[in-house]
């Protein structure tokens, strides 16, 4: 089974909120911005598509794959910030300063979820998968929730994964669960 985990294009965020699980729209650039996405999923018509119920997730799988069923899966959401979701990042300055001083992986964000919570859905959602032995997958998500995919699929320690860069529009692959 080879994976493909790919990050939704950048977001339409003017007042740059913490949006989390929220649903954003994405940047009017959104077609371009994805460009090499579409370029990388043309020769994978045969995989198994498995989408975000975000909208600036499924967009993207909707643009790559007009033709497949796209599986929607709660599991692949972005993490959930709380009540911080919806505030601007300035706004939290203070807040998130003194949060990330003792920020470890079980750490919930105040009325959220710890990247422990996140890691835990995306263990039962490969789990639910592995059947699908010969198959391409390919996943449209979070930054959060690929970083909790590359820790389980790469036996790379929470500590790290947690804080592991992804980019808008960034494509992994893996090559067997």
């Amino acid at each position: 089974m080879t994976i493909s985990i790919i990050r939704h294009t950048k977001v339409y965020n003017p007042e740059n909120i913490c949006y989390g699980q929220q649903d954003i729209e994405l940047a009017s650039s959104f077609v371009s911005d994805a460009t090499h996405i579409v370029s990388y999923c043309q020769n994978k018509s045969k995989s198994i598509i498995f989408s975000s119920p975000s909208t600036r997730c499924i967009q993207l799988a909707q643009l790559c794959f007009p033709h497949h069923t796209i599986h929607i899966d709660t599991r692949l959401v972005e993490m959930n910030f709380g009540t911080w979701q919806g505030k601007p990042w300035k706004t939290l300055e203070e807040e998130s300063r003194l949060f990330y001083e003792s920020f470890t992986p079980y750490t919930p964000f105040p009325q959220g979820e710890s990247f422990d919570d996140v890691c835990q859905r995306i263990q039962n959602f490969f789990l639910d998968i592995q059947y699908l032995n010969d198959t391409n997958v390919i996943l449209f998500t979070h930054g959060g929730t690929i970083r909790a995919c590359l820790s389980y699929l790469q036996h790379i320690p929470m500590e790290q994964a947690c804080m592991m860069p992804v980019e808008f529009g960034q494509i992994f692959t893996h090559s067997e669960l």
